[in-house]
């Protein structure tokens, strides 16, 4: 209710004596007042629901609601608000995964390298640069989402090239390296091979799927500008 009286300049269920209020307030539903953004006026009638299955089940659930609604380019309804805000934990949650399992691979990377022949600490420094990259800018995107989620559809287009090439260079650089020892070593070999694969398939169908459920197909005029931006 203080939400809505802060953008609205006036009271949810009006004015008049107290026990008109609480009756307004008992049986009637507040109206969207004009200066309240829609995506804004779906968390608030989400709030004011009379059952309280209705409303958001937990404060985490309406503070990650009302930071979707903050994000330009995002688009709630009294039903897909919640949806929106979970797809959103899981873009989260698919960030951080990422930017850590690649980091990790950082040491089997190092420790093989002297396996792969004369190029070895070269082909290590490729594919610890792949990590930096692409492992850096997901953290990066991710602090930009809890911390100035408004910022964030700029910083998705801005890194999500860099970031894209940086997996496409990870996934070879990691299958090349496993194929490369796979005969002499070969439980290193699949391992490494699996991961590039893994890497792969998440960047290339998982990723665009949990960046879609979260901020939605992005327009045809944004996404020629946004480049790669599916991250």
């Amino acid at each position: 209710m203080l939400l809505y009286e802060l953008l609205a300049a006036r009271h949810p269920f009006g004015g008049g004596s107290l026990p008109s209020v609480i009756a307004r307030v008992l049986a009637a539903d507040p109206d969207p007042a004009p200066s309240i953004p829609a995506d804004v006026w779906a968390v608030i009638d989400r709030c004011v629901q009379k059952k309280p299955e209705d409303r958001f089940p937990t404060t985490a659930e309406l503070v990650g609601a009302l930071e979707l609604a903050r994000t330009p380019g995002t688009v709630g309804t009294v039903g897909t608000v919640g949806t929106k805000s979970i797809a959103l934990g899981w873009w989260h949650t698919h960030q951080l995964v990422v930017a850590l399992a690649y980091w990790l691979m950082a040491w089997p990377a190092w420790y093989v390298h002297k396996w792969t022949g004369r190029y070895g600490v070269l082909i290590f420094l490729a594919t610890l640069a792949t990590i930096i990259v692409a492992g850096n800018l997901r953290l990066h995107l991710w602090f930009t989402s809890r911390t100035y989620p408004s910022e964030l559809p700029a910083q998705r287009a801005h890194v999500g090239a860099g970031i894209r090439a940086a997996d496409v260079a990870f996934a070879l650089t990691l299958a090349g390296t496993g194929l490369m020892i796979a005969d002499s070593h070969t439980g290193w070999g699949a391992l490494l091979v699996a991961v590039g694969l893994g890497a792969a398939l998440a960047f290339l169908i998982i990723e665009p799927t949990t960046a879609r459920a979260a901020f939605g197909a992005p327009q045809n005029g944004r996404s020629r500008n946004s480049g790669n931006s599916r991250t």
